[in-house]
């Protein structure tokens, strides 16, 4: 006669199958009793559990937003251990559930007489482990996010750069003949002729889309700024995009063009003080306004491109918005293997909390910016030639906290049983 424990025909698999199935439908008439038991008696290890919870969210996030409060000596080992110990918890988490339902299957599967006991414990360990990871996630959750926000930003120190570069020259911008005859103001809404000239001015696959420039424009994230004659006749405008709703606040001299007649006459010059001065009066909470151009030190460079950068960098510092030194790479969306080295400047309004690293990669990132993903290979090679840290999983940060937390207390005591029923 075949041995009960053994046997591994198709009537015994039925049967083995039809015992999980019957103890796993249990759960619908146990499960809510044992939940409302583990709380009843439970209340004072499950509120412990959570404030252990709350704490480690805490330091979790501190930790991951800004390794070095923990030490700048320890930052680096903690910086590599961050995605280690997200990937453990999880791993714990999942063995935890794993040992939580598996233990019973098992038990039913080898000894079918107790299938009673067995959904009582499947019950137990599954209500059991709703409450306390439930209770420990939101804690988890709830300490990470708020010492996320409350945590100081892990800053990298920028290179230092000559803020006052026209004293060194020992130059002044081109002076426009008669200043008075031009106006400068902000202007609400896209006028035709400045469309004419930003289409003329700027190659198609360099410029966005007028629709959306128009649209940024109507919802205040870029200021469109015209000099006129009295007559009205557009001679430059500019379009600045607003990065305020960052730690760095910054704004970003994206386009700006004059009409020939203006060129070389110093209406540009005349514009920039004017729109630099605006912005100062009008955005006091800016701490710059930043620009990029291309390097005139490129490699393989022809000399007449490289002649005209050359002029433009002098144009710049003549303004006093000098280089910032910053490892930085123009964004070619034609070309993403393109690496030409590129000039990030700035106009700076607040020396002492403007940030060229930080300034540059909310730039790269934002909205109003290039709006690549933290994880594009651009981001990751200018966080790394910048020394930026990017929070490995910011959005995450109570994950590993509630995977660690949520194991409850009782966890070797259960593993015990499990290594009982494979003995038996």
């Amino acid at each position: 006669m075949a041995n009960s424990e053994t046997d591994t025909s198709p009537r015994s698999s039925e049967d083995a199958l039809h015992r999980e199935v019957k103890l796993l439908s249990s759960l619908k008439d146990n499960l809510f009793e044992e939940v409302r038991e583990h709380i009843q008696h439970n209340l004072k290890a499950i509120a412990a559990e959570s404030a252990g919870a709350f704490m480690a969210g805490v330091v979790m996030a501190a930790a991951t937003k800004n390794p070095e409060l923990m030490g700048k000596a320890i930052a680096p080992s903690i910086k590599s251990s961050l995605e280690f110990a997200k990937k453990a918890g999880i791993a714990v988490a999942a063995v935890d559930w794993l040992e939580k339902i598996g233990a019973p299957m098992v038990d039913v599967l080898q000894n079918p007489a107790s299938m009673k006991r067995a959904q009582k414990q499947l019950a137990k360990n599954v209500g059991d482990g709703l409450v306390d990871y439930t209770a420990m996630t939101v804690a988890g959750l709830a300490g990470g996010v708020a010492a996320f926000k409350a945590t100081p930003e892990l800053m990298p120190k920028a290179p230092a750069f000559d803020p006052k570069p026209s004293l060194r020259l020992n130059q002044k911008p081109y002076e426009f003949a008669k200043p008075e005859s031009l106006s400068t103001t902000q202007e609400m809404e896209l006028r035709s002729d400045v469309v004419k000239l930003y289409e003329r001015s700027f190659p198609k696959e360099e410029r966005p889309p007028t629709s959306e420039v128009a649209d940024l424009v109507k919802n205040g994230r870029i200021l469109v700024h015209t000099t006129r004659d009295p007559e009205g006749a557009l001679s430059t405008f500019s379009f600045v995009s607003m990065h305020d709703e960052t730690p760095t606040k910054f704004a970003g001299l994206d386009f700006i063009a004059t009409e020939d007649e203006g060129r070389s006459a110093g209406a540009g010059s005349l514009h920039l003080r004017r729109l630099v001065d605006d912005l100062k009066t009008k955005q006091p909470h800016l701490t710059a306004m930043t620009l990029e151009m291309e390097h005139h030190a490129e490699p393989g460079l022809a000399p007449e491109e490289a002649a005209i950068r050359a002029r433009r960098s002098k144009f710049y510092d003549r303004l006093d918005a000098p280089n910032t030194n910053i490892d930085y790479n123009i964004i070619n969306f034609e070309d993403p293997a393109y690496r030409g080295p590129a000039q990030f400047r700035a106009f700076v309004f607040q020396p002492d909390k403007f940030n060229a690293i930080k300034a540059a990669h909310t730039f790269m990132t934002d909205e109003g910016g290039y709006q690549l993903s933290l994880k594009d290979p651009t981001t990751l090679e200018f966080n790394k030639n910048n020394g930026v840290w990017q929070p490995p999983y910011s959005r995450a940060i109570g994950a590993a906290v509630a995977a660690f937390a949520g194991v409850p207390i009782d966890l070797q005591e259960r593993a015990r049983d499990i290594t009982n029923v494979f003995e038996q």
